[in-house]
């Protein structure tokens, strides 16, 4: 049964001061700091904004921070939603304290004062415990304890995404502080900081929604995403795990477990890690969001919050090990994995690539990723057709890998995942056509110019990503030795102009005329490729699309 619901404004200075003797601490099911560089700046330029109006009237003006909600204990008061701006006013204040410490000429002691009186009012709650305003969750709690609340700041690195985001907008603060007091006086500094102090802390209020049990509690916080309070997946699924967990002893589990896959994904984005999984289990999302599919499916099927955050977990270490490229795959499967995900950068293919992880042969696997890599460069990199086909196809090949794992053989499943990528195939003679106008950027060049080297050249002599560099024949620096160079700037990335040396002789190449470089440089080369130039003609535009259509057919051979 839902409990009354209570609801009074408090300023922050009410909410952390030392007249609430209550500390303010996070419930197990609460996020962790998410606010980016944007949600700082707008929060810090507000209160710029607000900081002449309240000088003036201190006693009347009013800046209005939104609503936060509450669950009062006796002990303590649970913060269900408003961390964020709780946890960026006291991280304001202990960049102001610190701000204030550093600047202070030790003529006098008003500063060191005035910063040992934010510490003690507003960050800390009891100096002998000691014990402090806000708690954040315990994946937070330590690294915000040790780097903003302490009096004297720990020098610790960041090893999340949501540490790095706390020392950010400390950071950030402590720049826009040096401006605030550039050019005052020690007076003025001491001035400008007490009036700064009292706008945040008496002049920013909260509407402060009072709930009494942790049911109302989890009600309050799916129904604040559904009245635009936006919450993220990840906090509204762990909020869900939580909730549908039987006891106490059942949610520390599921807390414990969830937390721990939140500290081995480290600063990778968790809710990008949940999408990329559920696409690779069953496909794509369509008629609902991610939240609502998990959460029908949870229900659904009767599955237990545990054994959802197992399987997350389990699968959570091979997606980090394909995207830190450190899985044990075979030396062909890794040339491709490292092609979808740092040199052609195919977001849309993660799922497939770590559904064939985990439920393929290793030899099946490489097949895989050879024939994502070939279907991805026909058809959407040089073939410029639809992605979003392409992205439908990626996911719904990854549930046919997953599916029947204990009937179907690995190399059937294959098959089945590569009938579903083969209707998006586009023929040879579009490709090759779409190829004399193919524009590579750095990275995608650097992969698919030694793939077609490699392809040329000898067994024995293949080139190694470290071993060469990327060569543009009509040089990026181009000087009087290329009089044309205004009509052949636009085709400097152009696939036709691309070719590979190594390093040596493409330091030496320089931005020699073409008949120079050819001569001193290019038929010298070990590389087939590049030896294979003409000998002689001027490299201009019609050279250029000559050579990209002759790549192309080079291609269509190389990923059919």
């Amino acid at each position: 049964m839902s409990g009354p619901i209570n609801v009074d404004k408090k300023t922050i200075g009410a909410l952390l001061g030392k007249y609430e003797p209550r500390p303010i601490k996070l419930p197990q099911f609460q996020r962790s700091y998410s606010w980016e560089l944007s949600h700082v700046s707008t929060f810090w330029k507000d209160f710029l904004q607000f900081h002449p109006a309240f000088e003036k009237n201190p006693k009347s003006e009013i800046y209005f921070l939104g609503p936060i909600v509450t669950i009062e204990q006796t002990e303590d008061i649970l913060l269900l939603d408003g961390q964020q701006r709780l946890a960026t006013s006291v991280i304001l204040f202990a960049a102001l304290r610190d701000k204030l410490l550093e600047l202070d000429d030790s003529t006098t002691d008003k500063l060191k004062l005035l910063a040992h009186d934010i510490q003690r009012d507003l960050i800390v709650k009891d100096e002998d415990a000691p014990e402090y305003s806000l708690q954040l969750s315990e994946l937070d709690e330590p690294f915000f304890l040790q780097r903003i609340k302490q009096e004297i700041p720990a020098a610790i690195k960041p090893t999340l995404r949501s540490h790095r985001l706390i020392e950010g907008c400390y950071n950030f603060f402590s720049e826009q502080l040096d401006t605030f007091f550039k050019g005052k006086s020690q007076a003025a500094i001491h001035g400008a900081g007490k009036s700064l102090k009292d706008c945040i802390s008496k002049g920013a209020s909260v509407i402060s929604i009072t709930v009494e049990n942790e049911e109302e509690a989890y009600n309050i916080f799916e129904t604040l995403n559904d009245r635009g309070l936006r919450l993220s997946v990840p906090d509204l699924l762990v909020n869900l795990l939580l909730q549908r967990c039987g006891n106490k002893q059942q949610r520390a589990v599921v807390r414990e477990k969830w937390n721990g896959l939140l500290q081995r994904m480290g600063k990778r984005d968790v809710a990008r890690f949940l999408r990329h999984y559920w696409l690779s289990c069953y496909g794509d999302v369509k008629t609902h969001g991610l939240y609502t599919e998990i959460r029908n499916h949870l229900q659904n099927n009767q599955l237990e919050s545990l054994k959802f955050v197992e399987s997350c977990a389990d699968e959570c270490d091979k997606y980090n090990s394909l995207l830190e490229l450190t899985a044990s795959v075979s030396k062909g499967a890794k040339n491709y994995l490292e092609a979808l995900v740092k040199y052609l950068d195919v977001p849309s293919a993660i799922p497939l690539v770590l559904a064939g992880y985990v439920c393929l042969a290793q030899s099946d696997y490489e097949k895989l990723l050879k024939r994502v890599t070939a279907i991805y460069i026909r058809h959407t990199l040089i073939g410029n057709q639809n992605p979003t086909d392409l992205e439908t196809a990626f996911y719904e090949a990854s549930r046919t890998i997953r599916t029947d794992i204990g009937t179907t053989s690995s190399k059937k499943r294959l098959h089945s995942a590569q009938a579903l990528l083969d209707k998006l195939n586009p023929a040879d003679s579009l490709v090759e056509q779409k190829a004399s106008d193919l524009v590579l950027d750095q990275s995608e060049a650097a992969w698919i110019m030694r793939e077609l080297a490699n392809s040329q050249q000898s067994a024995t002599r293949e080139i190694g990503m470290n071993d060469a560099n990327v060569e543009h024949i009509f040089p990026r620096h181009a000087g009087v030795e290329w009089p044309s160079r205004a009509q052949l700037a636009p085709y400097i990335w152009h696939l036709g102009n691309l070719t590979i040396l190594g390093r040596k002789l493409n330091a030496s190449a320089a931005n020699k005329a073409y008949g120079d470089k050819y001569k001193a440089v290019y038929s010298r080369s070990e590389i087939q490729m590049t030896k294979n130039l003409p000998k002689g003609g001027d490299w201009d535009v019609v050279a250029i699309q000559k050579r990209a259509r002759e790549l192309g057919k080079v291609i269509t051979a190389l990923w059919q």
